[in-house]
């Protein structure tokens, strides 16, 4: 998913994805969340990739193709 542990490299995560989720649940997804930066033209995932992770983007901008 995600390379880093820090809760201070997600902090949008806790007013967005978390709200609603028991605490247990909440710290469950907070446990696998990790940081992931891109280079311009880096690629998350191409048409046909298992579902393995969900990407918040924090920054910057994201180009969808087919």
């Amino acid at each position: 998913m995600f390379p880093t542990t820090d809760p201070s490299q997600t902090p949008s995560i806790e007013s967005s994805l978390l709200a609603g989720l028991t605490d247990a649940e909440a710290a469950r997804v907070r446990s696998a969340a990790r940081s992931v930066h891109k280079q311009s033209g880096g690629v998350f995932f191409m048409q046909g990739d298992s579902a393995e992770a969900v990407y918040q983007i924090e920054n910057g901008r994201v180009r969808l193709s087919q």
